[in-house]
């Protein structure tokens, strides 16, 4: 069985976090089956549709969120603008050359569609286009996705098509009060329900929502990434908050019973506290839901392989980046979306933390490390001295944690900072000014580390945490280094049609070559710009300079697609 994961993909668990799951050292980028890409279609420039004209009441309620944003200061704004302004080249690039496909190849004009087809730019970017007051955009993507049809004859990723698709049809539900982004999200979980029908409710990575056919990756040994089944429980319980049908947060809260259910069993097997399983789930879990790190038991870290049939560990592996990253962002952010009323899980996420501490985290073995910059190791029975850049999500994290937390955590926020510290650096180093996808710890370098892999893909984590930072501990010194990675990204990665990750951080030319098809264009575009880039990157950026008004986190979680859903007893 092949895995299916488009080239980029951010599949951690936004972006998967799978959001987003690449490969994290050699060794297991070679021994995975290179990903299966649909075949590149040359696109002549799109005539769009007429459109229907959007209720005012709608559209008033777009302008009122967008001009809550505004700065009075007008350095702040025009920074906003900017920002505003970047998304709007990206945004006519992939409108001219390539709507109602996924995504634009943004150097080459062509399309890709690894997303299910549906328009994976269009759906992602909706919210960002209504925070941003784009009226006349909102209303042909509004257009677009009356008319989506969600019952193909292909395989679907359960996690990708939650966070992608899913996420912002709830989001944007939220914001507008359009019943037809409400209705097309309760179509798409429809579609994707057979997934969760295992033995033991463990979703399947994949599903054919015309076969009803689900399965797991070959290369995980059919086995479930902890990551995807434990990053969709936002939306699926946000669709049955909106919906009244507690059949979908139900499914995704199988998952998180098990785990509950294991760890109280091996931490606090007297607790009386155990959630209530069937007979023969819990039998299943007596006989095989063990795991071993090979420490001793580090309560709250757990394995990135689950086998659905068996609610089995099949690895020790544990990894804070792809393949484990969001499970633990949405430990703390279901709690929040319950109104903090789901206590068992912030218990479970302060767990984690403390588990990260004591066995992944580790000061950065460079010279004159005098912020205490440190790093989130893996783990396979061993460190394995590698860091993705994926993990720059937790800084955000824990500050997130420690504002939202009674009483407050300072060791929370101390991590937080010193994290930051460690992903600032990523950007600082590199020439461009960009971060490299991953590095390995190396104590004889003089930075510390040295790359492992140096692409950079567009990706959001470290732009979300600055975001989180600033708006926590309001410390100028982060929106400062958001607007030096925006201004980055402007440098080496905008395109005559979009923008383009890059190959190699440590590469500054953006001299262009001649190529065979007459085009001149840099070496280093990788040309792809996923959709994540427009629902994540640049939405992080915006908020980073609009007024906290236009969307306060007391008042929303964002998912780890970005997309604000309301906290419960706030809306």
């Amino acid at each position: 069985q092949k895995q299916e994961q488009p080239e980029h993909s951010e599949t951690q668990a936004h972006g998967i976090q799978p959001h987003k799951t690449e490969p994290h050292d050699t060794e297991q980028d070679t021994a995975k089956p290179k990903p299966k890409q649909e075949p590149a279609k040359p696109v002549e420039p799109v005539k769009l549709p007429d459109v229907a004209p959007v209720p005012p009441e709608i559209l008033q309620r777009m302008n009122e969120r967008y001009q809550k944003g505004k700065q009075t200061n007008p350095a702040l704004e025009e920074k906003r603008q900017a920002v505003r302004d970047a998304f709007l080249h990206a945004w006519n690039g992939y409108k001219a050359k390539a709507w109602s496909h996924d995504e634009v190849r943004p150097v080459t004009d062509i399309t890709n569609d690894s997303w299910g087809g549906f328009g994976a730019t269009i759906v992602d970017a909706m919210d960002t286009l209504w925070l941003m007051g784009f009226q006349d955009e909102w209303a042909l993507v509004r257009d677009h996705i009356s008319k989506l049809n969600f019952a193909v004859d292909k395989d679907l990723s359960v996690f990708e098509t939650t966070i992608r698709y899913l996420g912002s049809l709830l989001s944007t539900y939220g914001l507008s009060g359009d019943d037809t982004f409400k209705t097309k999200a309760t179509e798409l979980a429809d579609l994707l329900l057979p997934a969760f029908d295992t033995m033991t409710g463990i979703p399947m990575h994949k599903v054919n929502p015309t076969t009803e056919i689900a399965e797991n990756l070959g290369w995980t040994n059919f086995a479930s990434l902890l990551a995807e089944a434990g990053s969709v429980q936002l939306e699926w319980k946000q669709l049955s908050k909106i919906t009244g049908n507690k059949l979908y947060a139900d499914k995704v809260q199988a998952f998180m019973d098990i785990l509950v259910y294991m760890d109280l069993k091996k931490f606090e097997p007297e607790s009386s506290d155990l959630p209530t399983l069937s007979p023969t789930v819990e039998k299943r879990i007596q006989e095989w839901g063990h795991w071993d790190n090979s420490e001793g038991a580090v309560r709250g870290l757990w394995p990135v392989l689950i086998d659905p049939i068996t609610a089995a560990f099949t690895t020790n592996e544990i990894q804070i980046g792809g393949l484990g990253d969001s499970f633990y962002e949405y430990l703390l952010k279901q709690w929040l979306q319950s109104g903090k009323k789901e206590t068992r899980l912030r218990k479970m996420y302060d767990q984690s933390m403390e588990g990260i501490g004591k066995l992944l985290l580790r000061k950065l073995p460079r010279q004159g490390n005098k912020h205490g910059a440190k790093y989130i190791d893996g783990w396979k029975g061993h460190h394995t001295q590698v860091m993705e850049e994926l993990v720059c999500f937790m800084p955000g994290l824990l500050a997130l944690g420690y504002e939202t937390a009674e009483p407050k955590n300072e060791e929370q926020l101390e991590m937080a900072q010193s994290l930051m510290e460690m992903c600032w650096m990523l950007y600082d180093d590199a020439p461009t000014g960009l971060a490299p996808e991953s590095i390995r710890i190396d104590p004889t370098s003089s930075l510390g580390y040295h790359v492992e892999s140096s692409k950079y893909i567009l990706r959001p984590e470290t732009i979300e945490s600055l975001f989180v930072m600033f708006r926590i501990t309001k410390e100028e010194k982060y929106r400062d280094r958001a607007w030096a990675i925006f201004q980055s990204i402007m440098k080496y990665c905008k395109t005559p049609t979009a923008f383009s990750g890059v190959n190699d951080v440590r590469v500054k030319t953006t001299d262009a070559t001649m190529h065979a098809d007459g085009k001149a264009r840099p070496e280093n575009w990788n040309d792809s710009m996923q959709s994540f880039f427009f629902a994540e990157t640049l939405k992080y950026l915006y908020l980073m300079f609009s007024d906290d008004a236009i969307l306060p986190l007391d008042q929303f979680v964002l998912t780890t697609e970005a997309h604000p859903l309301p906290i419960w007893d706030k809306q």
